[in-house]
């Protein structure tokens, strides 16, 4: 090879890298997202958690914050909210990266709202297992403000934010936030886009009839809790298939394994992941094999 056609050859394949390198660094960053007007995601940093913003004609609604980055987010809530204040703060459920920022908000004056199952449940969770964490990060464990049984109604003005709280699906008191009229969905840790879900305290079973639920909403645009912010209403029910599908395979998967006499730790080397390989949040796979294995009766040494 000459040395004309090498240099040729070496400049494409830095080209393509650049390319690459370009199209991992958007869903590998922080990036904030308009879904229509005065709707708004930011897509987490990775695998982290995503923000959904209302900005109303009273104020501002946010769902979620990540601690460790607060401040740009913030940032980014105050870059399109016209100057109106934040004036209340949704927990989709009781996990540190939804409820981190709340100590944050409050200072500002802000509402924090949550469902009573979800409170009920950081009630418990909080002390064992964010309060410590919290305090050494700079901050500290606060608790909603207002909380409800089945749904809330917040009059934004020009838009009104329904929180409303689902069942237990990835957690005890999971919480959704729509917007009917806009057609807009923040589903917190309901919906994981390209990404492992985590049934730590979860119920398979019921999490899917969430699914059957949100599948017969009018969705055009969905900021899951975590992965890509998705646009479109065939690609939203894509994403809602795609989760409802995860359980389905994995579950018929344990369940034809237990009863050809496998265990727990056979069956989480044997499950084959098929079409969902590429899903980051792989760490999670192995603890939603073992939770499904129990829902199926399975017995943990």
């Amino acid at each position: 090879m000459n040395t004309k056609v090498l240099f040729l050859f070496r400049s494409v394949i830095i080209f393509i890298g650049l390319i690459l390198l370009a199209g991992t660094s958007s869903w590998a960053e922080e990036k904030l997202v308009k879904l229509t007007d005065g709707v708004y995601g930011i897509k987490g940093k990775g695998a982290k958690v995503n923000t959904g913003i209302v900005v109303g004609s009273k104020g501002v609604f946010v769902l979620n914050c990540q601690l460790d980055s607060y401040k740009r987010r913030l940032a980014a809530i105050q870059s399109v909210s016209g100057g109106k204040p934040i004036k209340f703060v949704g927990n989709g459920h009781a996990a540190g990266d939804d409820i981190g920022c709340n100590a944050h908000f409050e200072d500002m004056g802000v509402t924090i709202v949550g469902s009573q199952a979800m409170y009920k449940h950081l009630l418990v969770k909080g002390p064992k297992s964010y309060k410590k964490r919290l305090e050494k990060e700079g901050s500290r464990l606060v608790y909603p403000h207002v909380t409800f049984k089945d749904r809330i109604v917040i009059d934004l003005g020009s838009h009104k934010v329904h929180m409303i709280y689902m069942g237990k699906g990835h957690t005890i008191g999971d919480t959704v936030v729509y917007l009917p009229k806009e057609k807009v969905l923040f589903s917190s840790d309901l919906l994981f886009a390209d990404n492992n879900p985590t049934l730590r305290e979860g119920d398979s079973v019921n999490w899917q009839r969430i699914l059957q639920k949100l599948k017969s909403w009018e969705i055009e645009a969905l900021v899951p809790g975590h992965g890509p912010i998705i646009k479109g209403a065939s690609n939203v029910k894509r994403t809602i298939d795609a989760l409802d599908g995860y359980f389905t395979d994995i579950r018929t998967q344990v369940k034809s394994m237990m009863g050809a006499g496998k265990g727990l730790k056979e069956i989480q080397k044997g499950i084959d992941l098929g079409k969902y390989k590429k899903w980051g949040r792989k760490k999670h796979i192995a603890r939603n094999i073992k939770v499904i294995y129990t829902e199926l009766g399975g017995k943990l040494m």
